[in-house]
């Protein structure tokens, strides 16, 4: 849920872009990789993935390298967003939903969230 309204896609591009890393520049970089302006990119492995999987040239060569804990937040005060992402959370957790996303988009050795 983001908002109390819903958004058109476009609107909702728009103010979500902010926090966004421009997909541009990711393949440029897969650009400059291909033809030899760089010598590596680093990136999480399912963005990495998905972005060289139409790249005969590239290839994945290592995952898992690093761990990263990643959060959700919410505005200080919003108990009841808090309180629905963790019913949420606890529900894809219970269904086994979550661990076939993380399996899907994560791959060997990664894990729910403790």
């Amino acid at each position: 849920m983001l908002a109390r309204r819903e958004h058109s896609r476009l609107e909702l591009a728009r103010k979500l872009a902010r926090y966004t890393e421009d997909q541009t520049e990711i393949e440029q970089a897969l650009d400059d990789l291909s033809t030899g302006g760089c010598d590596a990119f680093m990136k999480l492995a399912p963005v990495t993935e998905w972005f060289v999987r139409d790249r005969p040239k590239l290839k994945v060569v290592e995952v898992g390298i690093t761990y990263e804990r990643l959060g959700i937040c919410v505005r200080k005060g919003n108990a009841a967003l808090a309180d629905a992402i963790g019913k949420a959370q606890a529900a894809l957790m219970a269904d086994g939903t979550l661990a076939a996303l993380i399996a899907l988009w994560l791959g060997k050795g990664a894990g729910p969230p403790e």
